[in-house]
């Protein structure tokens, strides 16, 4: 897989415009030959199971990773460094170097095409508001309460993009739904 994908295809992690919202788009990773972490994973993820080889992706705090599934094999694979081949002992030692002696275990629950959706949305909302786009924003929020629609973060966060849009009904009864589900939450007054 490493040598098609890589050698072959020409696919690689992107350097240069990581918060580029075209690589949150599968087709546009496709086109491009180059995406962020959870996208080159589930290009890898494809390939794999058109070969018939059993894969999972596995969240590991701030990356994305794949290992087989099978029960023998004990290693994860780093879609976005070029197909790296990570023991837990590798994986263990990242996170203890990105987070410090006290980082958590290695996650090991595959995770199912909703995380994917919604990682991906929310990678997209992260980059639209970066850029001051409120309207694409919002749009990205949307499709986040389409897969959660009881997530009172994000119904909370449409309700402060309708404000910043002058759409006053709607921000208030989004932010009253807020505060009715988490009266106590830091930010409720």
């Amino acid at each position: 897989i490493n040598r098609y994908l890589y050698a072959k295809l020409g696919f690689q992690g992107t350097e240069t415009d990581y918060y580029d919202p075209r690589n949150s788009f599968f087709n546009e990773v496709l086109e491009r030959r180059t995406g962020i972490p959870i996208t080159m994973a589930l290009v890898y993820l494809e390939i794999a199971q058109r070969v018939g080889f059993p894969m999972v992706a596995v969240g590991m705090p701030g990356h994305l990773l794949i290992r087989p599934d099978l029960p023998e094999v004990d290693f994860f694979v780093d879609a976005f460094h070029r197909g790296e081949v990570l023991f837990p002992e590798d994986c263990q030692a990242r996170l203890r170097q990105w987070f410090g002696p006290q980082a958590a275990h290695i996650p090991r629950e595959p995770l199912g095409a909703r995380f994917f959706l919604l990682r991906m949305l929310a990678n997209l909302k992260g980059v639209y508001l970066h850029r001051q786009d409120l309207d694409r924003t919002l749009a990205a929020v949307e499709r986040m309460l389409l897969l959660f629609s009881d997530a009172p973060f994000e119904v909370r966060d449409r309700g402060i993009i309708y404000t910043r849009l002058g759409r006053w009904r709607e921000a208030l009864a989004d932010l009253e739904y807020y505060t009715t589900q988490l009266p106590t939450a830091q930010d409720a007054p």
